[in-house]
């Protein structure tokens, strides 16, 4: 990543993902064929955006981005097995074949164009430069291929990302801002039943951005079939403190959040999802203990699977519980 320390300036970046999907097809007729095929590949995307700093308050910087970017996709495999059922009687036998290709017709459009707007916040520690942020990507399409049946990735694309850049300027007109004190790691866990993490940077007294994950099973079955898998949630929160009552806070927090599948199969109609995520609870603190009982409720803009006779939900409303050791 390359940036201008100016109040206003152009950063130009690469980024680099590893992609992957299953897919399942059929065609009727004399053979019938059935193929199952696997394909992964590189993306690389380069952004080139304007950013703006944004002074907050005495103590907290912030930034907005826009421009364009591109995406490159390489290294692409499509891997599978063709099975062709006889159209004689026995003992005609069902022929089964793998193959592999580096050229599969579906991803034969391997570069693409897309509009880029971001969001976040700036940090210094010493010569190093924290930037945490949201950013969402805009694709021209979410064809990989010009025929008409494709292989396709997601449009509109969202991510947190979080930049570490060493300062080279000694000075710049709007200064960075300092973190003030302090970041808290912990443990999340939620009910219905998922674990995970939190990191929450303690802006002021009454502020905080918390980011966490939390990983749970996901389990839907029909009469018929049925589907089995990990979902990870990774929300961003604005935490405001609301009140106060002798040694218990009030909480109040909003932010967006990314859903997403560890595994993709053919019942799946996206292995990623991007929502938002709301949550109120209270704050106690025991010691060097704080603990976080909250309500959180999810809404995402799709459903990661979805059967012909199972509807999944979009939203979802459940209990956390955070332990983590107080910095202050």
């Amino acid at each position: 990543m390359l940036g201008n320390a100016a109040p206003v300036g152009i950063e130009a970046g690469a980024l680099y993902k590893r992609f992957g999907f299953d897919t399942a097809s059929s065609s009727f007729g004399a053979p019938t064929e059935k193929v199952a095929s696997a394909t992964t590949g590189n993306s690389w995307e380069f952004p080139i955006l304007a950013k703006v700093h944004v002074r907050f308050l005495s103590r907290l910087n912030g930034f907005l981005t826009a421009g364009p970017s591109i995406r490159r996709l390489t290294g692409v495999t499509e891997a599978g097995e063709r099975t062709t059922l006889p159209t004689c009687p026995p003992p005609c036998a069902i022929q089964v074949v793998d193959y592999k290709t580096d050229s599969p017709i579906g991803m034969d459009r391997r570069t693409s164009v897309g509009a880029t707007l971001g969001a976040g916040f700036e940090f210094k520690i010493a010569t190093l430069r924290l930037d945490p942020g949201f950013r969402v990507t805009r694709w021209d399409s979410e064809r990989t291929s010009s025929i008409g049946a494709t292989s396709r990735l997601a449009r509109t694309q969202a991510e947190v990302l979080l930049t570490v850049a060493h300062s080279v300027s000694a000075e710049r007109e709007t200064p960075t801002a300092h973190i003030p004190c302090c970041i808290e790691f912990g443990l999340l866990a939620a009910v219905p039943y998922a674990i995970g993490a939190v990191l929450d940077w303690r802006l002021q007294p009454r502020w905080s951005l918390e980011g966490s994950f939390l990983t749970r099973p996901l389990r839907t079955s029909t009469p018929y079939e049925s589907v089995s898998d990990y979902s990870w949630e990774v929300p961003l929160l604005l935490k405001w403190r609301a009140a106060r009552i002798r040694s218990t806070n009030f909480v109040l927090g909003a932010g967006p959040a990314i859903l997403r599948a560890s595994n993709t199969t053919r019942y799946f109609t996206a292995s990623s999802s991007v929502g938002a995520a709301v949550t109120g609870g209270i704050e106690l603190k025991a010691g060097r203990v704080r603990l976080r009982p909250e309500i959180r409720y999810d809404w995402f803009n799709r459903p990661l699977y979805d059967f012909y006779v199972v509807k999944p939900r979009r939203d979802s409303l459940f209990l956390t519980f955070a332990v983590s050791h107080a910095s202050r």
